[in-house]
């Protein structure tokens, strides 16, 4: 079981550090929680499918947009001592002008559609390759999980998504080091460069929370019918 800080009550998941509780206890929608000597409440991280209400705010940008011609003076300037792609062409542009890649994103297709030839340029990139399911418009346990792993890794990864990245930039800001770069397409603009800081955690933590979450069950529930439930 996998499980996450919450702050004051079940159901506001804090996305942190996932661990094994025993003697839990489950609520209406069959989540399970307790609350741990130091006064948390535990909750199991369910797959977080974003709603209607979010997806104008995801379209902003987080960080700088800049052109392929801008990046060599970009990297240069910032220096940054972590690099996380999220992306098929981003990748493989950050790869093709030397840049050593902690963890690259991928789902061989660019502009929905199959791209071969970008599959062929990151064929060697990632010391490990990891392949995971992901729905569109979903961030399931599972990539967020492998994500974590990833950072934490000492070799370089590719994860290979079966269906869709858009999104895998929000775990990846959340749980990178402060000062690692996350770099991610925004189609037929260019690339928008994330320095990953305490503010920056905190706005994507606020998204993530209200995020639906979908348990192993296939139901969704907001975050106003998990306070309910508590």
């Amino acid at each position: 079981m996998r499980w996450a800080d919450v702050k004051g009550m079940a159901g506001i998941p804090y996305l942190i550090e996932p661990r094994k509780i025993d003697n839990c206890k489950k609520d209406a929608h069959n989540l399970k929680w307790r609350i741990c000597p130091e006064g948390k409440v535990m909750v199991e991280t369910d797959d977080l499918v974003l709603p209607e209400s979010l997806r104008n705010e995801l379209k902003k940008p987080f960080g700088p947009v800049i052109k392929t011609e801008e990046l060599s003076e970009y990297m240069q300037r910032e220096k940054p001592k972590t690099i996380i792609t999220v992306g098929d062409m981003v990748s493989a542009i950050l790869h093709e002008n030397g840049y050593d890649i902690k963890l690259a994103i991928v789902d061989e297709y660019t502009k929905r559609k199959k791209a071969e030839e970008l599959s062929a340029r990151n064929a060697d990139i990632g010391e490990k390759i990891v392949n995971v399911k992901n729905p569109a418009a979903t961030l399931t346990r599972t990539l967020i999980e492998k994500i974590k792993e990833a950072l934490n890794a000492k070799d370089r990864t590719k994860i290979i998504i079966d269906g869709e990245e858009d999104l895998a930039a929000l775990p990846c800001i959340l749980y990178a080091q402060e000062d690692s770069l996350v770099i991610y397409g925004m189609p037929d603009e260019g690339m928008v460069m994330v320095k990953v800081d305490k503010k920056i955690k905190e706005k994507v933590r606020k998204i993530m929370r209200k995020m639906q979450r979908r348990t192993e069950d296939g139901d969704r529930h907001n975050l106003k019918e998990r306070k309910s439930a508590a």
